[in-house]
């Protein structure tokens, strides 16, 4: 049994309401940013993951989640690792009682670490996209990447 950790950015739905005035799904520049900060996730916990145990170190993968058509508001990243003794992963010299497995310690700090920079990108490109849309560009121009290079700058 691996672990599966959903992470909703609740603050990605209130930037999207600010700039937009409504929940929308993402565009494709947008969720290429959020899939960016997905992976840089996912690295990190690599990183600081025992090399010892380098299946389940390499079994971390990252998607988003919340970000189409379908799926509108409750935009997050999904963290998942299959590998079916990750959670009696620690490091070395740790006691198996005490501080728990290792996930549950270094997803929430890796976590922390790259929401603010997250969020600031995201506001960025929700604002590019608003900008468009202000400008003439259709959302499904946006979204199907139809628009004039004109449309594009800023």
């Amino acid at each position: 049994m691996g672990v599966r950790i959903p992470i909703r950015i609740k603050s990605i739905d209130a930037i999207l309401r600010e700039e937009h005035g409504s929940l929308r799904q993402l565009t494709v520049d947008e969720r290429r940013v959020l899939l960016r900060f997905a992976r840089a996730m996912e690295l990190s916990i690599e990183n600081a993951w025992p090399v010892d145990t380098g299946t389940s170190r390499d079994g971390w993968r990252s998607r988003m989640f919340g970000t189409t058509s379908n799926e509108i508001g409750g935009i997050g990243i999904l963290l998942d690792n299959p590998v079916f003794y990750v959670q009696h992963i620690r490091r070395s010299g740790e006691k198996a009682v005490g501080l728990g497995p290792l996930w549950r310690r270094l997803v929430p700090e890796v976590v922390a670490r790259f929401r603010d920079p997250l969020l600031r990108a995201m506001r960025v490109e929700i604002r590019k996209t608003e900008a468009r849309l202000s400008g003439g560009a259709s959302f499904l121009d946006i979204l199907q990447r139809r628009f004039s290079p004109g449309v594009m700058s800023g």
